[in-house]
């Protein structure tokens, strides 16, 4: 016996809306999935297939998401079901507008030294292309140890010719 007996999966869906002026993105208010307190998606459950409730939101207010696209919060709430605040993107467009890479840049900002425990300052810090910061001494280490390895043969080869 279902437990929401005469009302439809979308009926069951608003009600679990709330619309928060608190949150909001180019002029209108974010609508918050409440079954979900924590800064995730939430998901909904149709029959026995549970989807992103974003999703489903998009879906009945503006139609399929075209093949080869997904769904990029506008408005940068993971809660936010609004369809005027997801937009069809692809993955890469996606992924550029997201927090990521600034997140990624602010938190290497943030180390004083490299996982070896050398410094990063004005001396032993290079910057690689991709912006980056690399430790000079971690690369002379690492140049050290692949001539070391990859000339080893010759030390043996020389040492055998001329022991005669």
């Amino acid at each position: 016996m279902p437990r929401w007996p005469n009302v439809s999966p979308i009926e069951r869906f608003l009600v679990k809306i709330n619309i928060s002026e608190e949150y909001s993105w180019g002029g209108s208010a974010c609508w918050i999935w409440t079954p979900c307190p924590t800064r995730r998606y939430g998901r909904f459950k149709i029959g026995s297939q549970a989807t992103d409730a974003h999703v489903i939101s998009y879906v009945y207010f503006k139609g399929q998401i075209p093949d080869g696209l997904e769904l990029d919060h506008l408005c940068r709430h993971k809660r936010c079901v609004n369809p005027d605040h997801l937009e069809a993107v692809t993955k890469s467009i996606n992924v550029k507008r997201g927090l990521t890479p600034v997140r990624n840049r602010q938190r290497a900002a943030l180390r004083t030294h490299c996982p070896h425990g050398h410094p990063f300052d004005l001396f032993n810090t290079r910057i690689g292309k991709d912006g980056s910061r690399q430790c000079r001494t971690c690369d002379r280490e690492q140049a050290k140890e692949s001539y070391r390895r990859n000339n080893s043969w010759r030390r043996h080869y020389k040492m055998k010719t001329t022991s005669c």
